[in-house]
């Protein structure tokens, strides 16, 4: 499989916590993998603080000292980091981390103000 790429996809597989997020992210270095991605979840991008689930996508949020680690952990395994992102901010914080690429998450395909914006 030389020429084609391979990203392992975390998601939330980590379930919010960071120590399973830099855990599969050491596991994920010693494969053959390209690409590490992972969730970046921003609360306020998802929902309205009076929503139901804000408290739920709050507890998934990793703050800025965590993304910055766990982007610098992905690089030092050689494997490019990859962040899925749900809006501006997320998307401006993580190229301001240092991430080789955003995976825009297929709700927001025809997001087109979204998608603007990155450029």
């Amino acid at each position: 499989m030389e020429k084609c790429k391979i990203i392992a996809e975390i998601a939330q597989s980590c379930e919010g916590n960071f120590d399973n997020l830099i855990t599969i992210i050491d596991k994920l270095g010693r494969t053959q993998v390209d690409m590490i991605m992972f969730q970046v979840i921003f609360a306020e991008e998802l929902a309205v603080t009076n929503n139901d689930n804000y408290e739920f996508f709050a507890s998934l949020q990793f703050s800025d000292d965590e993304l910055k680690l766990a982007v610098d952990k992905i690089k030092k395994t050689g494997k490019l980091a990859v962040a899925e992102v749900f809006g501006e901010d997320s998307a401006y914080k993580m190229v301001k981390l240092g991430v080789d690429a955003l995976k825009i998450h297929p709700a927001d395909v025809s997001n087109l103000p979204f998608l603007y914006s990155l450029r």
